[in-house]
C-alpha cells in the first residue's frame, strides 16, 4: 500500500521533466502494472460497505457541529 502510495505521488509530481501526470493516467499505469484482482459480488459489495461508513460517519458529524454552531431560536 505503501509502496503504491509512494509511486502516485512520485508519478503526479511529475518526475524529472515537471508535467504531472493526470489521474487517468496514474490508474492506468498501476492497471498495467499491478496484478489483476477478481472480486466475487460478496468482496465488491463488502468493499462498497466499507468506503460508505467512513463517509456517513463525516456527514453525521457535520451535521452536529452545524447544529451546534447554528441553533434553532423560535423565538
Amino acid at each position: 500500500m505503501l509502496l503504491a502510495l509512494a509511486f502516485v505521488r512520485s508519478v503526479r509530481r511529475g518526475g524529472s521533466r515537471g508535467i504531472p501526470a493526470s489521474v487517468p493516467e496514474v490508474r492506468r499505469l498501476l492497471e498495467v502494472v499491478l496484478p489483476p484482482v477478481t472480486w466475487t459480488p460478496e468482496q465488491a459489495i463488502a468493499w462498497f460497505h466499507q468506503q460508505r461508513e467512513p463517509k456517513a460517519e463525516a456527514q453525521r458529524c457535520h451535521r452536529q457541529r452545524w447544529l451546534r454552531e447554528h441553533p434553532h431560536d423560535p423565538g
